[in-house]
């Protein structure tokens, strides 16, 4: 490197920099690479009274250069291409895969709600399964009962009495009354009857036995058979 009354050399080695300058007479200097980078010292050590001016700033000039390529680089992640908006632009989550059924697992059906056992006090007037006597509907089988067990009182009008009871879950026969009547005598008759009618087969809802109400008609005169 020309100085204007010279020249320069500088040649870097894994210790340091050695610097050869001519200005009149032969110049050398060495200069370790921590001296380089400890700029605060740097002028102390090596001031223009002890090498060519020309030197000092081209050590500084090398010195500077080779910090800069000593420092080791930054990794700053690159800014991907349409990064902006990215949670905008993601694809729609997909839908979920149909199970071996053929049933999609956020499209089950709802669970089936536990059948709730009837009310053992209440009594009903129709159910799924009707009392039963002797085998046959209950209330053909208790008109035909309660004409043969009747005792007609003399001179007891004709026409229908209506007979009202409850056939409980034991198949028993509870609070028999007249809904309609024809005389008090023939009513009691009726009543007295229907108490003698044997155990039923209890009716059924939802596979539970219940009590039901059955209302019959009892029709007078009583046809002999």
């Amino acid at each position: 490197m020309p100085t204007g009354r010279g020249f320069l050399v500088a040649a870097p080695l894994r210790a340091g920099l050695v610097a050869v300058g001519f200005t009149g007479r032969l110049g050398v200097h060495f200069i370790s690479w921590q001296h380089l980078l400890a700029a605060d010292r740097f002028g102390k050590q090596f001031s223009a009274t002890t090498m060519h001016p020309a030197t000092y700033w081209l050590l500084a000039a090398l010195a500077t250069t080779t910090a800069l390529a000593q420092t080791p680089a930054t990794n700053t992640p690159a800014r991907q291409p349409g990064a902006v908006g990215q949670q905008q632009m993601e694809a729609p989550a997909a839908a979920p895969r149909p199970r071996r059924d053929g049933i999609r697992p956020d499209r089950e059906p709802p669970a089936a709600t536990p059948a709730v056992p009837p009310d053992a006090t209440k009594v009903y007037f129709y159910v799924e399964q009707m009392p039963l006597l002797n085998g046959q509907h209950a209330y053909l089988a208790s008109i035909a009962a309660i004409t043969r067990a009747v005792v007609v009182p003399a001179g007891a009008p004709a026409g229908r009495v209506y007979v009202q009871f409850v056939v409980t879950s034991a198949g028993q026969v509870s609070h028999p009354h007249i809904v309609k009547g024809l005389r008090a005598d023939l009513d009691s008759a009726v009543v007295a009857a229907t108490r003698q009618l044997p155990r039923f087969t209890p009716g059924k809802q939802g596979n539970h036995v219940v009590a039901v109400s059955i209302t019959v008609a009892v029709t007078f005169p009583v046809k002999q058979s």
